[in-house]
């Protein structure tokens, strides 16, 4: 059966008060019992002093006795009457009144009101005198009773605190730890936001950064799951769609290349844009169908100046048309090949630079450049002079769906960061100076 955390902390504090309550009484017991047992060793050693001894029977006599003894001491007879000398005094050391009980051996005597500890002992070979030693039980008894109310004062001033203090650690510990209960209850219900770190104890700080660092995670998998929902989502609705423009853009292709044949001329420059752009529709139509693919690559040596060659290209009419200054230079030294899935990554280097070159604007410029390094890895960079990303997207740029544009349907980022991914690598983006640059890396494939 389960207890509450004030339960728990106050039992074992509880217990040991009564413990050290039950210890204190005991000694306050055994001190009582041993105080009887000196009077009656006292009267036991005073019995053995007398036995076969002649005592004068005089009163000087007993109040010396009584004052070594420390017992009150009756001379009577075998009655239980006591003795009188010549002069007609009692010998006694105490005033009595009437015969004393007979008490054989050192045991309780009550006599006449009061309570003794008494012992009889024969003065004489014929037992016709007798010696009563009486010690007084009150002040033994009084004594046992002092110790045991101080062992009740003293127990309860040492355990209100203790228990107040251990009421008010229940409490504050109970406070906390209700209050990361309601924090991760709300965990719970989707609300990922980090709790309040509980302060002054090590446990609770280190359970709170723990239940921090499960929400993050928590909610790293949720953006996750709903961007292969979303992404699942765009393949299923996209699929279609994509399908026919694609073969739609196929056959337009072969038509033009069919009429250019039939026509016995090469083929004009018109006509190689056109072709050119056909060849986009098809990339931006797969790039919608292999969102909810599991990637395939098809991996081989791959020339990146030639691939940026290709992206340049087929960007370029667009950027002529809008008057879109778009820099790219081939390196001085070739760079070395890459080995990559070449279609794919054309199609995320395209989707990035597209993505650049609506972001400049009219008069605008974009800036693509390539570098590598001896692992075998390469970096395209990809820079325009727009304002940048609106500040509602600057997080989510590389999420299906997440665009700032009225046409657009956010998916030239997302492709392209699984592309890079596939490849090992990333894509990241950032704004330096009046530039936003978007750089895409790939590692060298894993032997």
């Amino acid at each position: 059966m389960s207890r509450g955390l004030p339960f728990q902390v106050l039992a074992p504090v509880i217990l040991l008060l009564a413990g050290f309550l039950s210890l204190l009484a005991w000694l306050g017991a055994s001190q009582h019992q041993q105080s009887r047992a000196e009077a009656l060793l006292r009267l036991k050693r005073l019995a053995a002093a007398c036995a076969g001894v002649t005592i004068p029977r005089t009163p000087l006599v007993l109040e010396i006795m009584s004052d070594m003894s420390g017992a009150e001491l009756v001379v009577c007879g075998p009655d239980g009457i006591p003795v009188v000398d010549e002069a007609g005094n009692a010998l006694s050391t105490l005033p009595v009144s009437g015969p004393l009980p007979s008490a054989p051996t050192p045991g309780n005597l009550d006599w006449p009101d009061r309570r003794w500890l008494a012992s009889l002992v024969p003065l004489d070979k014929e037992s016709r005198y007798f010696l009563a030693a009486l010690v007084d039980r009150d002040p033994i008894d009084r004594a046992a009773r002092d110790a045991l109310a101080g062992t009740i004062v003293a127990g309860t001033a040492a355990g209100l605190p203790c228990v107040a203090m251990a009421l008010w650690l229940a409490s504050r510990l109970g406070g906390r730890i209700a209050r990361l209960k309601r924090q991760t209850e709300r965990i719970a219900h989707g609300d990922f936001a980090p709790i309040d770190i509980p302060s002054g104890t090590t446990e609770l700080e280190d359970l709170g950064r723990a239940v921090n660092a499960m929400a993050s995670r928590l909610r790293a998998h949720e953006e996750e799951s709903r961007a292969a929902e979303r992404a699942s989502l765009v393949g299923q609705l996209g699929a279609g769609v994509a399908h026919q423009v694609r073969n739609a853009a196929t056959g337009a292709r072969l038509a033009i290349q069919l009429h250019a044949k039939s026509a016995g001329e090469p083929m004009s420059e018109e006509l190689a844009v056109a072709i050119r752009q056909l060849d986009l529709i098809e990339l931006q139509s797969r790039q919608m169908m292999d969102l909810a693919r599991p990637p395939r690559l098809d991996r081989e040596p791959v020339d990146p100046a030639a691939l940026l060659d290709d992206v340049v290209a087929l960007a370029g009419p667009k950027c002529r048309h809008a008057m879109i200054t778009l820099d790219w230079s081939r390196p001085v030294i070739p760079a070395p090949a890459i080995h990559a899935d070449a279609e794919a990554l054309r199609m995320a280097i395209l989707n990035i630079v597209m993505n650049a070159v609506e972001a400049a604007g009219p008069r605008g410029l974009v800036r693509v450049s390539l570098a590598w390094g001896p692992d075998g890895s390469a970096t395209f960079t990809v820079a325009d002079n727009g304002p940048g990303p609106p500040p509602r997207l600057a997080g989510r740029l590389f999420e299906p769906f997440a665009s700032g544009k009225r046409e657009g349907i956010g998916l030239g980022l997302a492709v392209a960061r699984r592309v890079a991914r596939d490849h090992g690598g990333d894509v990241s983006w950032r704004r330096d100076r009046d530039e936003t640059v978007f750089t895409l890396r790939i590692k060298a494939p894993t032997p």
